[in-house]
């Protein structure tokens, strides 16, 4: 006589009890997801992060071509065309 006592009655804990292990079951598959969602973010970040590097290196050379000094190409070109 668990009601005298104020106990639940054994149905009523084990009705808890499936409960809270579907509700468990629930929240390791809403985690295993995250889980997996994140590892793919993650990756995504990496390679987004090596373009970067890779549109920065690009940049630089063409900076650096941009930069280079065409008067000595300039005269030679010059005066290659008024000799010939």
């Amino acid at each position: 006589m668990p009601e005298l006592y104020g106990q639940p009655f054994k149905k009523e804990l084990r009705s808890e009890i499936s409960q809270l292990r579907i509700d468990l079951l629930n929240e390791r598959n809403e985690h295993r997801k995250t889980r997996d969602t994140l590892r793919i973010v993650r990756a995504r970040a990496q390679e987004l992060e090596a373009k970067i590097e890779r549109m920065k290196e690009a940049l630089q050379s063409a900076l650096v071509e941009a930069d280079k000094d065409i008067v000595p190409l300039v005269l030679e070109r010059y005066f290659s065309r008024s000799v010939a």
